[in-house]
């Protein structure tokens, strides 16, 4: 934890948490133990291995009000990363960068937590399962715009812009470029509760192949504003083109 324990450890200042070579059992958090941290939380991994990485902190009383970074390389692998904390508020941004790493699934937003203001995922030259701009869960409402840049890397799955049963309230942006996704493509988020409020804008640069489809909605989820996919013409899609979603409304 970058923060301390207990709802009374409140840290004023910045927190940095720098791992080099590292391997932890379990997670890794910008943020406290139900504490909460008023300035901005970084977690940097190089070469280290670990179940989950959060940016913000555990618990709904770890409120962090600054903006969340993380930053994985030099092949670092992890179960999971979230941009926002574990059922704990982030009141502010989340920026989140991956590269030359393996990681199962990479979330924009929280666990079952709000993040206030927007997400920003920047994944080069990595392996990864599933891609999320959102967060997971019913509770992980991402209050601001999501952009997920995605570039000369490796999904094994599917991309999503939005959620996993997470809201969007705003637009989301999907860009990719040299990539491979082995599955599909939405630009809104996963399951029933994960409604997007905003548009949803997918677009592909140079030599990006889709193994499936690509939906300019979401899978299952309401989408309340407009679509906008564009494939470049040296992409490729290898089934089907959807402006709307997957059952979804």
């Amino acid at each position: 934890f970058g923060g301390g324990e207990g709802e009374t450890a409140l840290v004023g200042q910045a927190t940095n948490v720098t791992l080099t070579e590292a391997s932890i059992s379990n997670d890794i958090y910008g943020g406290g133990d139900a504490a909460p941290v008023t300035k901005t939380t970084t977690v940097t991994a190089s070469k280290t291995k670990a179940q989950n990485v959060y940016g913000g902190g555990r618990g709904n009383t770890a409120i962090v009000r600054g903006i969340a970074s993380i930053i994985i390389n030099n092949e670092s692998k992890f179960q999971k990363t979230y941009g926002g904390g574990a059922a704990a508020l982030l009141d502010n941004n989340t920026e989140t960068t991956v590269s030359n790493s393996t990681i199962g699934t990479v979330y924009g937003g929280g666990a079952n937590a709000q993040v206030s203001g927007y997400t920003t995922l920047n994944i080069s030259n990595s392996t990864i399962t599933d891609v999320y701009g959102g967060g997971e869960g019913n509770d992980a409402t991402v209050v601001g715009q999501i952009n997920a840049i995605i570039k000369d890397t490796i999904i094994n799955n599917n991309v999503y812009g939005g959620g996993n049963n997470g809201k969007s309230n705003s637009d989301i942006y999907v860009t990719m470029n040299n990539t491979k996704i082995a599955n599909e493509v939405y630009g809104a988020g996963q399951g029933t509760n994960s409604t997007v409020t905003g548009n949803t804008y997918i677009s592909t640069g140079d030599q990006t192949t889709v193994g499936a489809n690509v939906f300019g909605g979401g899978a299952y989820g309401p989408l309340t504003g407009n679509t906008s996919v564009i494939i470049n013409e040296q992409s490729k899609v290898n089934s089907t083109i959807y402006g709307g979603g997957n059952n979804a409304v």
